[in-house]
């Protein structure tokens, strides 16, 4: 199966030009791979489903009301990066690592996706105010409530790509916060939900 027969087998359309913007990414995450371990290596042969599908599946929980994003902790640019390529929504792509912050820098010249990349912690971000945020294996839940709580505004919502541990993370969350939420199950993983967060508001 063609990585674009994929896609359209997940019910995500992807025009020709964004396929092949996609091409150009995954060309130099290939190339960027072997000196600078932005990947895992036993995901390589399975970039598109592993890590493009995987931030895709997103792409439907994003609303039209939707206009600004940011991704925390961005690594090799997944999920922000595939979703500002397939959506064309500017996306603030957060990232301290500097190896990985000239990665992203090499995709944003070659793909000319609408994002911008800031080389900072999370935390001593100044405040962003974005309708979304969205983050893939970066921290506990727990602690991607206070980068959401400082980054989010007051009608934003949070899509975060978690794994079997959530229930544990959202009890543990939820000592210090109250938020509304919701579980849709991963397209790409099993064992995986994406978690929709709303209505944030630190427990008194």
């Amino acid at each position: 199966m063609t990585p674009a027969s994929f896609f359209q087998e997940k019910g995500i359309n992807v025009s020709r030009e964004t396929f092949h913007r996609l091409q150009l990414y995954e060309e130099t995450l290939l190339k960027w791979q072997t000196s600078h371990n932005l990947i895992s290596n036993s995901t390589i042969s399975s970039i598109w489903k592993r890590h493009f599908l995987d931030s895709a599946q997103l792409i439907p929980y994003i609303s039209p009301s939707i206009k600004t994003i940011a991704d925390l902790g961005s690594g090799a640019g997944f999920p922000g990066m595939v979703i500002a390529l397939l959506t064309e929504i500017p996306t603030i792509l957060i990232e301290s690592n500097q190896k990985k912050e000239s990665f992203l820098r090499e995709v944003q010249r070659i793909t000319q996706a609408p994002v911008t990349i800031l080389s900072k912690r999370i935390e001593d971000t100044p405040s962003l105010q974005v309708d979304l945020i969205t983050a893939r294996a970066v921290s506990q839940l727990s602690t991607l409530m206070e980068y959401a709580f400082l980054h989010l505004n007051t009608h934003g919502l949070c899509l975060f790509l978690k794994g079997k541990d959530i229930e544990k993370e959202i009890n543990e969350a939820h000592k210090k916060w109250n938020f509304l939420e919701k579980q849709y199950l991963s397209i790409t993983d099993c064992t995986g939900v994406i978690l929709e967060i709303q209505k944030i508001r630190r427990k008194q």
